[in-house]
Order: C-alpha cells, then sequence, then structure tokens
C-alpha cells in the first residue's frame, strides 16, 4: 500500500525541472489564508509544496542539532513531516469537499413513501460516535477521541432529504484535517449539514475530546477532556438535547 510520501515522491519524480519551476511559481500566486479555511490545489501542486517544507525542516532540524544526514532514523524525517502535515493531517485545507450524499424522502406519488398506507414522516435522526480527529491550531499537536466515552454526535430532523450516514463522517473527516479550535470544527460540521438539509434543525456535538497539547504538554493532565455543542431550530428545547445525548449512552 502506497502511503502519502510514497505518493508525493513518485508526483515529484514525473515532474520535469522545468515544470517543477513553473508549479513553484504557481504556488506562489497562492495567499495565505486562516488555518481552519480552505483553497483546493492539485496533487502537483501540494508535491511541490511538500519537497519546500522539507528543505525547511532540513533547516530546522540544523538549527535543534538535528544530524538527519548521520542518524539513519533521521534520514527522511523532515520529508515525512513535510508530507504528513500537507498531504495527511491539514489535507483538508488543500483538497475539494467531499460531496455530502442526500436521498429525497418524497417518493412515489403525491404522498411520498407510504408504509401501510399512510405517509412516512421520518423522526429525528442520530448518527452515533463518528469519530473526531484534528489538530490545535496553536501548538498543531492533535485532538482526538481517546476512546469509547468521546466521540462526535450529529443529529438532526430532516424535511425533504435524507444524509448518507458515511459521508458525515467523511464531512467531519475533511473539516478536521486542519489546525483550528475545537469549537470552530463543531461550528463547521454545524453549519455543513445545516446548508444541506436547508434547515437549522440540526445539533452537533462533541464529548470528551482529548487535546495532547494539554496532556502531553503544560500542565500534562490526562484527566481534562473538552466538550462543545452547537445547535439551532428544535434543539433549542433543552429537553430534546438531553434525550440526544441520553440515546447514545
Amino acid at each position: 500500500m502506497q502511503t502519502e510520501q510514497d505518493k508525493v515522491k513518485k508526483a515529484l519524480r514525473e515532474l520535469t525541472p522545468t515544470e517543477k519551476g513553473e508549479l513553484l511559481k504557481e504556488t506562489d500566486t497562492y495567499k495565505s489564508f486562516p488555518a481552519h479555511e480552505n483553497i483546493p490545489m492539485r496533487t502537483e501542486l501540494r508535491a511541490v509544496m511538500t519537497e519546500e517544507v522539507s528543505h525547511k525542516m532540513k533547516e530546522i532540524f540544523d538549527i535543534m542539532k538535528l544530524d538527519y544526514k548521520n542518524d539513519p532514523n533521521l534520514k527522511d524525517t523532515p520529508m515525512r513531516v513535510a508530507s504528513m502535515w500537507i498531504n495527511e493531517l491539514m489535507v483538508g485545507r488543500y483538497q475539494e469537499k467531499p460531496r455530502m450524499e442526500d436521498f429525497p424522502l418524497q417518493f412515489g406519488g403525491e404522498k411520498g413513501v407510504l408504509i401501510d398506507n399512510e405517509p412516512f414522516q421520518p423522526g429525528m435522526m442520530i448518527t452515533k460516535k463518528i469519530d473526531v480527529r484534528s489538530l490545535c491550531s496553536h501548538h498543531l499537536m492533535p485532538f482526538f477521541d481517546n476512546d469509547e466515552n468521546a466521540y462526535a454526535l450529529i443529529s438532526y430532523v430532516p424535511t425533504t432529504r435524507l444524509l448518507g450516514i458515511s459521508k458525515l463522517q467523511r464531512i467531519a473527516n475533511w473539516y478536521g484535517s486542519r489546525p483550528q479550535l475545537q469549537e470552530q470544527l463543531t461550528y463547521q460540521i454545524y453549519k455543513e449539514v445545516c446548508e444541506t438539509i436547508g434547515s437549522n434543525d440540526v445539533m452537533v456535538s462533541m464529548q470528551n475530546i482529548t487535546h495532547t497539547c494539554e496532556s502531553l504538554r503544560g500542565v500534562e493532565s490526562e484527566c481534562g477532556r473538552t466538550s462543545t455543542l452547537q445547535f439551532g431550530g428544535v434543539y433549542e428545547d433543552s429537553s430534546l438535547r438531553r434525550e440526544v445525548m441520553l440515546s447514545v449512552k
């Protein structure tokens, strides 16, 4: 199985020096943009960007007296780090948004879906325990769901469309693959679901998320967990929110 680093190296091998130079000039035309936002870039652009970052990582290693030239365990680390940042942990900044697949509720005639000769009326949808992985924009250290009590939850009330369950995880992954605050990630997923279903009857919760910038440095707290919540519409009702949260216990 090809790693992301393998794909980058392959793309770089297939570029002529002239092509690489033109691509580097093209990357210079992109302005810097906030960490949590997105500007899609072609694979070739990301490849030359990765190579440039790996060169800078070598300079950083030299300053830190990390001997990547002679230590076999450090030899390819600058490229590994560059590829990990650009093509894995932050790839959501540079990729097109995955399609949020949805399905019509109204089909089979004017009355829509019939069950026992009655129109089908969907209730509240709850997707349980979606994985959460992202980077803290303060230290570029991961935050994630660390055990069975940590997860993201998305609940919504469908009107005319149902969302593909697997696509909710894809959207969470795409928005998560960039540096940001947990609060931003929660809001981004909430806004995406609202726009897709055409309603703000949406609730997104992230429960008990571990931030390694807290657990591995600073106060080094293993107990500290962070929970965030974004909601609108019918979920303004606190009893409904409690019902949703209790459903995944």
